[in-house]
């Protein structure tokens, strides 16, 4: 399994910095872990606002520009909890996930809002 020789959070820059035991590296953005947290709550979220048109539950708010990781934990040897500064801490990211977020820092944040069915139902039909 790859797993990190190195991880550094670079609070400044609201970047974490990874060096993978294969010796590629790896930044990714505070703001774009916290939009992608795959906790319970934040999945729910996701999924509940992208699929069902009659729920009324509103999507994630996307994180502010300004969140940070304020503390990192192991979990096994598997992964890491990430607590940030809006005070989130349900998420646990895997090794594997982690590496498929694969950007670099001058990316911004994922969008954390999925369609919704009916904006799914309208691209289908534009793309018939």
């Amino acid at each position: 399994m790859n797993s990190p020789q190195q991880i550094t959070n670079n609070r400044q820059q609201r970047v974490l910095d990874i060096i993978w035991d294969d010796g590629s590296t790896q930044q990714l953005p505070h703001a774009t872990l916290r939009a992608q947290c795959k906790c319970t709550v934040c999945q729910s979220q996701r999924l509940l606002a992208g699929t069902d048109a009659d729920a009324d539950v509103p999507p994630p708010p996307a994180p502010a520009a300004d969140i940070r990781i304020e503390e990192i934990h192991p979990v096994g040897a598997y992964g890491m909890q990430l607590i940030f500064s809006d005070g989130h801490e349900r998420g646990i990211y895997p090794w594997p996930y982690l590496r498929s977020l694969e950007m670099n820092a001058s990316e911004s944040a994922i969008d954390s809002n999925p369609p919704t069915a009916v904006q799914r139902k309208k691209s289908q039909m534009l793309h018939r």
